[in-house]
């Protein structure tokens, strides 16, 4: 059984992702059908197309958001140490330039906010900074606070 490292943070927000799609887009979406539905003949209505579209991708997020927390495990802050491990955070410097990375699991990872999965911490940083090993990694991280 494959897992999912989430942040508590994370999945609260996909738990209220979920209870919209439940309890306000499902609905529209079923009224948008019935409303489709009075056009007529349904194989050349296209608001009714357009609506059961949206109701399979609704119904997909539902049960994949579903799925995922099944199968979740919550990532607890690293609160220093010397390993690099879901929930730390690898500060890496070079020349004046420093960077924050948050290591967390591959279905949270925005590495646009510098939050990666481990993997991706360890590219980004081989490819930026020149780092070519974990054990690097561990003598720059917590350089800055």
């Amino acid at each position: 059984m494959d897992k999912y490292y989430l942040t508590k943070e994370r999945l609260e927000e996909l738990k209220k992702e979920l209870e919209s799609l439940k309890n306000k887009k499902r609905p529209e979406v079923v009224e948008r059908l019935k409303h489709a539905k009075e056009y007529g003949d349904l194989s050349e209505n296209s608001e009714y197309i357009q609506a059961r579209e949206e109701q399979s991708a609704v119904e997909g997020r539902i049960f994949e958001l579903e799925e995922l927390f099944k199968k979740t495990v919550v990532i607890k802050k690293s609160s220093g140490g010397d390993r690099v491990e879901l929930g730390s955070t690898v500060t890496a410097k070079k020349g004046d330039q420093i960077v924050h990375y948050t290591v967390v699991g591959s279905y949270e990872a925005k590495p646009e906010k510098y939050q990666m999965n481990l993997p991706s911490v360890k590219r980004s940083c081989t490819a930026r900074w020149g780092i070519r090993s974990l054990s690097t990694l561990l003598r720059v991280r917590h350089l800055i606070r």
